[in-house]
């Protein structure tokens, strides 16, 4: 008795090699989802409250319960100069060599806890981080103590040199300013306290 093979055609295997790829890729692309998920549970992802309350003085900007800008403010202020595709491009595949400075930023740091409370003191923390000290009131603006100013780690690292302070120096303040919500102005370790 003769033993009968069968033999896939080159279509065959070719639809084969393509499934298999296939259902890797949906499988990497299902974990992935399901990583962003459960990533995105994080606090610091957390929505603010429906109903916040603003208990300043109120300006022609604040309408309906959320403040506009005045003037208007495109993300990309080279829209004239060129495409939204073409900046786009640029960002992302050029790079600039004066980026990043090649040594650590020349600081000091000042013992906030012993400032003289009569004493008027602007004291830069690094990126756009202030401590303020004017007539005995002490302010601090956009506190950002992180090694990164970024919800992914390791991304938008602080230059050396730029970071210093950690949310042990600061002494009892008097006003918290946050000037927007972009993560080098509102870190949620320092806002809440903690080390990342």
């Amino acid at each position: 008795m003769s033993e009968v093979r069968v033999v896939a055609s080159p279509e065959q295997s070719n639809l084969k090699v393509l499934y298999k790829m296939m259902s890797i890729l949906m499988s990497v692309v299902v974990l992935l989802a399901i990583f962003v998920f459960f990533y995105m549970k994080h606090p610091q992802f957390a929505e603010l409250p429906q109903q916040t309350h603003f208990t300043g003085r109120l300006t022609a900007s604040y309408e309906g319960g959320v403040f506009d800008n005045q003037l208007p403010t495109p993300v990309l202020t080279r829209v004239n100069e060129k495409s939204q595709v073409a900046a786009l491009m640029e960002f992302v595949f050029s790079k600039d060599e004066n980026a990043k400075p090649l040594a650590a930023l020349p600081s000091v740091k000042t013992n906030l806890h012993q400032l003289n409370p009569h004493e008027n003191a602007v004291i830069w923390m690094g990126h756009s981080s202030y401590f303020l000290q004017i007539d005995g009131i002490k302010v601090l603006v956009d506190p950002v103590f992180s090694e990164n100013a970024s919800p992914v780690p390791f991304t938008n690292l602080a230059f050396k040199g730029s970071n210093i302070y950690t949310a042990e120096d600061i002494p009892e303040i008097n006003y918290l300013l946050i000037t927007h919500d972009h993560w080098d102005h509102l870190d949620y370790p320092t806002v809440m306290g903690t080390k990342k």
